[in-house]
This record gives C-alpha cells, structure tokens and sequence, in this order.
C-alpha cells in the first residue's frame, strides 16, 4: 500500500530552465501586453525620463525625438521630447499620450524627471502660423513647451496646434516693497 519515495530531486537542472523560461516569457509578455516597456523597438527611441503632471492625470514614460527630413519623429503612443538649449519641447498625438492636455491651466504643476515647472500660458494657434524656429529659441529662463493636435481634422492632419508653455518653478520670491 505504501508508495517508495522518489529519491530524485524536486527541481532537476531541466526543470529549472522549463520553469526560468517560462517566467521569462510570461513576463515580457506582460510587459508588451501592458505597455510597461521603456520603448519598443520599432521606435528606435531611448527613454528620457518620466513626465507628470496631476491635475490632467499625465504620468509617463518621455522618449527623446528624431527629426527625419525637417519632421520631428512623434511616437504613436508615447510622449516625445526635444531639448535645445534651455528650452524643452514635449509632443504627444492629442489622442495618445496628450489625450487630457486641454484641460491643463495657467498655475498647474508639471513636474519632468524631478525638476518642477509651473504653467505660464496655454494657447491654440493655426499650424501655418506656428514657427518652431521660435518654439525653440532659448530664452533668459528654463522653460518647457507642451504641444499636440487641436482644431479640427482635415485629410489626416489637424488645423491647429495646443501650445502649453511652464517655467521653471523656482522657491525664490521678490522682497522688493516688502518686509524681509
């Protein structure tokens, strides 16, 4: 009635392996299933850091960009961004990665890879008026552009362009007129 112990080991060498690669590709499955890959590969682009800003429930991964023939390289689903000088440039197709950037206001808190910036101003402007030129040009302080797709839609490409500006926030005030 009684059954001899089996004397071989519980996790032989190749159970072990069945067992590690299974793990293995149940997790990189869960990984792509859930998007909690820094990039993928077909976007050929390195992470960045991580974009958050509460009051639009943003909080992200940021991929650097490319530009391709004067075109920047925007990821279907993630947030991009372009640093030139003191000016950082974010972009996200409207409704992806800056599905709740209309919501932002003047005052909001933006925070990107732990440095904190404050919302300035938010504006929507015609894409034949906008110049990237000045976008980009640096100024006497640090701030941050976000942009995305707004207006309308015509033949795939949208009218305008929401332009979201911060500066950096900084725990430094004027005395100037007041007590010290």
């Amino acid at each position: 009635m009684w059954r001899k112990l089996d004397k071989r080991p519980i996790f032989s060498p190749a159970r072990v392996k069945i067992l590690l690669v299974a793990v293995y590709v149940s997790v990189v499955a869960g990984y792509f299933l859930v998007g909690l890959l820094p990039a993928r590969a077909e976007d050929g682009l390195a992470v960045a850091g991580r974009l958050v800003i509460p009051a639009i429930n943003v909080d992200g991964e940021v991929v650097e960009t490319k530009i391709v023939e004067e075109n920047f390289i925007i990821p279907e689903t993630r947030i991009a961004v372009y640093k030139r000088g003191n000016k950082t440039l974010m972009m996200a197709h409207a409704m992806t990665g800056f599905s709740t950037l209309k919501e932002i206001s003047v005052g909001d808190e933006i925070e990107y890879n732990g440095e904190k910036f404050v919302v300035s101003e938010r504006e929507y402007r015609r894409v034949e008026e906008i110049s990237m030129r000045e976008i980009l040009t640096s100024g006497e302080e640090e701030e941050m552009v976000l942009m995305t797709c707004a207006g309308e839609e015509r033949d795939g490409e949208y009218t305008e362009r929401l332009i979201v500006r911060a500066k950096r926030f900084s725990t430094e005030f004027s005395t100037e007129g007041g007590n010290a």
